[in-house]
C-alpha cells in the first residue's frame, strides 16, 4: 500500500506500484493468441485478475 511522505510542502508519494494496466494488456493479449478475440470478455478479464468492473 503506498505511503506519502512531505519533503518541503511537496508530497511524494512512494511505495508498491501499480502495473493493473499492463496485467490487463497482457492477459488480453494472451487470450486473444489462445481463443480469438470473439472468446474473451471484459467480465471474464477481470475476474481472472480478481478486479470488478467497477474498478476496471
Amino acid at each position: 500500500m503506498p505511503y506519502l511522505i512531505n519533503i518541503k510542502e511537496g508530497i511524494t508519494i512512494v511505495g508498491k506500484t501499480n502495473n493493473t494496466k499492463n496485467d490487463i494488456v497482457t492477459l488480453t493479449i494472451r487470450k486473444i493468441k489462445e481463443t480469438g478475440y470473439q472468446g474473451i470478455s471484459l467480465r471474464k478479464l477481470l475476474a481472472e485478475l480478481h478486479l470488478t468492473t467497477g474498478s476496471f
